[in-house]
């Protein structure tokens, strides 16, 4: 995989990568916008916490949301919260 690894002050470069690339492709630890999607592969975590308390995942078959933190898990919505099928064209449950 081409790009940078480091801090802005103390780049390594990899694969060709000019200092103007890495700085459109370059996100920081402390937060950046970023513009597109973020793929993840099969079996691989997006965690969260400290202690990596909540994950979001999917193992090839099933998607999971997963809490083992001590708190509750909390999905919030400005008006109802709704769960439907894939395509959101069916509402299997309304929260209100």
């Amino acid at each position: 995989m081409a790009g940078y690894i480091g801090s802005k002050g103390g780049v390594v470069q990899l694969d060709g990568y000019t200092e103007a690339q890495a700085d459109a492709e370059f996100v920081t630890k402390t937060g950046d916008t970023m513009s597109g999607h973020i793929s993840l592969g099969d079996n691989i975590k997006a965690r969260f916490g400290a202690g990596n308390d909540l994950q979001i995942y999917h193992n090839s078959g099933n998607s999971f949301v997963q809490d083992t933190g001590t708190g509750n898990l909390y999905l919030a919505g400005s008006s109802s919260v709704l769960i439907s099928n894939a395509s959101a064209s069916e509402t299997m449950a309304t929260f209100n």
